[in-house]
């Protein structure tokens, strides 16, 4: 799967933090991506503990809206956790 816009990106950021459960106590955003399945986010998490994302994510913040720089620092901050238990 490729992503080539950052809108794309967003979106499956966005995907990402709803499947680590940051938004699961809001019923609107559960609803919202309920409909997203499981090898979806499987392959996103993969696609985040990439080094090429992480630095074009970390790079997209100068352009990106309010919204989505917040949504790309949880989606960093996870990847971060994540890549800490995977050293452990």
């Amino acid at each position: 799967m490729a992503f080539n816009t950052l809108n794309d990106a967003t979106l499956q950021l966005a995907t990402f933090l709803m499947s680590t459960c940051l938004f699961e106590a809001d019923p609107l955003e559960r609803a919202y991506w309920s409909h997203v399945d499981l090898p979806a986010i499987n392959l996103v998490k993969r696609w985040l503990l990439t080094d090429r994302v992480f630095q074009r994510l970390s790079s997209a913040r100068g352009w990106t809206a309010p919204c989505d720089e917040w949504l790309i620092d949880k989606a960093l901050a996870a990847q971060a956790r994540r890549r800490q238990q995977v050293l452990q």
